[in-house]
């Protein structure tokens, strides 16, 4: 059985790739495929090697197949599979490698689709995988994380039920006035305005918490960590506009009690369980993650502060040396490097 692929052939018992004869003429979306935009050439070679992998009359696709099928038997039980984490997330890994080197061992490098099309193989696979798989992984996360999820979820609830405002929380987290990005009248927006009329409100930094937002939708772990460096970027993005280029956020000591306020105004239901996933694939993963570990550690320490510690004080009290302290505390835990500018600030 042969199958026509862009400009090849490909031999269903073998996956080899073969060169078609001369006189067949090269389809026109391949013809051009050197020429595409970088995303369109991206979701072209996405198609190209989803095709091949659900289709289960190939004898790598028939693979796949199987490791989907067996996989979602070995966790049916969520309770029991909350002991086998993180060892799902290394099956997964160890299914991509061994995929991509199908393609990479059947691929003839001598053709034009191929070159353009490997780029992507990687991504590609472990996107397909991780997808199939997201409704089987995520709720072992989403139960083993279960008590924080509740708990962060019932305390944001019991504020955004209440009188509370914007600038009372800023204003608790202490929150320095030059990052509030508010005008004065908009200081008394409650939280429950943040839910009803979030584009009808001035709410500071909306594109960060929008970017945040997206987060429950992803089904993959690197989209997931592509939004959350976007929703860092965009946090500092709303300063640097805000100032017109003329003031940045610089240190921790600044960012760290944002990133709790703009978690606490999110719609986010499952970040804790978001998080620790993203743990465990960082940690799985052989490549340096330095940037997304230090991002994710943050991420944490503030659910943490709001999980253990907003809850036992009164929202008007000044909040910000526990929250720092307690950030501190989390980040040395797990052996982070501060940046040199809090450190600093932190000794005097």
């Amino acid at each position: 059985m042969q199958e026509s692929i862009g400009n090849g052939i490909v031999n269903a018992t073998n996956f080899s790739f073969q060169a078609e004869q001369p006189s067949q003429p090269p389809r026109r979306y391949v013809k051009s495929e050197e020429t595409l935009a970088p995303t369109t050439k991206e979701s072209s070679s996405i198609y190209h090697f989803y095709k091949i992998l659900s289709n289960d009359s190939y004898t790598l696709g028939k693979k796949v197949a199987d490791f989907i099928k067996d996989f979602g038997m070995n966790y049916r039980n969520i309770e029991e599979s909350v002991s086998l984490l993180p060892s799902m997330i290394e099956s997964i890994l160890r299914m991509t490698e061994e995929t991509v080197q199908s393609f990479l061992c059947e691929f003839n490098y001598g053709k034009n689709e191929a070159k353009n099309l490997l780029p992507y193989c990687r991504m590609s696979v472990e996107k397909y995988l991780f997808e199939k798989l997201y409704h089987v992984i995520f709720p072992i996360y989403q139960f083993k994380n279960k008590a924080s999820i509740e708990r962060f979820n019932s305390i944001r609830e019991t504020y955004f039920g209440s009188l509370y405002t914007i600038g009372d929380i800023l204003k608790s987290l202490e929150i320095s006035n030059k990052f509030w990005l508010l005008l004065p009248e908009n200081e008394e927006t409650t939280l429950k305005a943040k839910l009803s009329k979030v584009r009808e409100t001035e709410i500071p930094y909306l594109a960060a918490v929008d970017e945040l937002d997206k987060l429950d939708k992803l089904r993959n772990p690197k989209d997931k960590i592509s939004s959350l460096l976007m929703f860092e970027s965009m946090m500092r993005s709303c300063v640097v506009d805000f100032y017109h280029g003329k003031m940045e956020l610089r240190s921790m000591d600044d960012e760290l009690p944002l990133i709790i306020f703009l978690i606490f105004i999110s719609k986010l239901q499952n970040l804790s369980a978001d998080l620790n996933f993203l743990e465990h694939y960082l940690a799985a993963g052989e490549a340096e993650y330095d940037q997304e570990q230090r991002l994710i550690t943050n991420l944490k320490v503030s659910i943490d502060y709001i999980v253990h510690e907003l809850s036992l004080i009164h929202i008007s009290e000044p909040t910000r040396l526990l929250s720092i302290s307690y950030a501190v505390f989390c980040l040395k835990k797990k052996k982070i490097i501060l940046p040199l500018e809090f450190l600093s600030h932190r000794s005097t």
